[in-house]
């Protein structure tokens, strides 16, 4: 039964990880534009200082893991109410 329900969920979770970096990707664009009008710098940006680059840095991975988490935590609610020793 648990292989059954694992082979069904895959596919939710693939599309479910894709969505949530869509949307993550998204976010961190809109928050940034509120910190700085120019696009957010790459690592590899010469004219970009290291706070800038450190700060971008620090807030695209708090907004990834955090949108990340609320998806996977909305994926794992429909298998709780089937299956609760599933997780």
């Amino acid at each position: 039964m648990k292989a059954i329900v694992t082979i069904m969920y895959k596919p939710f979770g693939i599309i479910a990880g894709i969505l949530a970096g869509l949307v993550s990707k998204r976010v961190f664009k809109a928050i940034w534009g509120k910190i700085d009008e120019e696009e957010a710098p790459k690592p590899n940006t010469e004219w970009a200082t290291w706070g800038k680059i450190l700060s971008a840095a620090a807030l695209q991975g708090m907004v990834f893991k955090l949108v990340r988490r609320v998806a996977r935590r909305a994926r794992a609610r429909p298998h709780l109410a089937v299956r609760p020793t599933l997780l």
